[in-house]
């Protein structure tokens, strides 16, 4: 795994019998630095996910609960 890999999760694998090792280098290090058009994509992916979570926060806040104690 990378330097970089979470500790806590690192834990929970090797008590799951995975063997886990740090990497002397980095994995991908070609990975490192990002091309533009990486970039403008990686950009666009981020903003498409705020535009979701703020139509799932307004789906939530107009929700009700039903007679029947449904969420709808």
């Amino acid at each position: 795994m990378p330097g970089s890999f979470p500790h806590g999760v690192a834990e929970r694998l090797q008590r799951r019998g995975v063997h886990v090792a740090v990497a002397k280098s980095e994995l991908f290090p070609e990975r490192a630095v990002k091309r533009p058009e990486e970039v403008r994509k990686i950009k666009e992916a981020q903003q498409a996910a705020v535009i979701a979570m703020r139509s799932a926060v307004d789906m939530i806040a107009e929700s009700k609960w039903t007679p029947r104690g449904i969420w709808s």
